[in-house]
């Protein structure tokens, strides 16, 4: 199950429960959860938190000058709201492509950010980052990867396993530094586990691609 939300941020005009993970992805295989949303973990009692997981640098998207793209106002409300929208989407027999943009930095930082997801149904998937404006900018990708597995680093590529058995080879090509830092994920109300995320960082050229490629084990 690989799931690309490029919806808007949340139900109604206020948006209540949304959170600003436009552009984000999810990925389960055979059942287990692997790269994974960070959840929601408290409501009014979640003080810092409650803020912590309803940000954009707590999902699978990019983070632009560790900046929300989308600007809260209270537990629940929003300030300033990303619009994220489909740009195009093609689907074949031996591959899908699917393109969208949402514009929650154009206003602070004169951006918008695009991702293209190439999905090869038997051996992976690529992912395709890319900013348009009017001057480089700071960023961050992040991958939260589920606190059961474990996760071995080499250079730019991360291999994520369950026990004994290999599910799945991230690498990124590009510029970006790579790192792995304790993120968090909350799975029911109320719980938060640590769990890896691996990021890529640095500064990304307007038309640049920063590509990470997902290939199944």
């Amino acid at each position: 199950m690989l799931a690309f939300d490029h919806g808007a941020l949340g139900y109604g005009s206020i948006a209540a429960h949304g959170h600003a993970d436009a552009l984000a992805l999810w990925l389960h295989m055979d059942g287990q959860p692997v790269l994974v949303d960070a959840g929601t973990y408290l409501y009014h009692a979640g003080g810092q938190w409650r803020s912590f997981f309803r940000g954009t640098s707590a999902h699978n998207t990019l983070c632009v000058e560790k900046t929300g793209a989308s600007t809260m106002s209270g537990n629940f409300n929003w300030a300033r709201k990303a619009h994220a929208g489909l740009i195009s989407s093609e689907y074949g027999k031996e591959e899908w492509q699917v393109e969208a943009e949402h514009d929650g930095y154009r206003k602070n930082f004169g951006t918008v950010h695009r991702r293209t997801l190439v999905i090869t149904p038997a051996s992976g998937f690529t992912v395709e980052d890319t900013l348009s404006g009017k001057s480089p900018r700071h960023v961050d990708i992040g991958f939260l990867i589920h606190p059961s597995l474990t996760l071995a680093h080499n250079g730019k590529s991360f291999e994520i396993r369950s026990n004994r058995q290999a599910l799945l080879l991230i690498v990124h090509q590009g510029n970006l530094a790579t790192s792995i830092e304790t993120g968090w994920h909350a799975p029911h109300f109320g719980e938060k586990l640590p769990a890896q995320r691996i990021v890529f960082s640095g500064m990304l050229a307007l038309g640049e691609k920063a590509i990470t490629r997902f290939y199944y084990l």
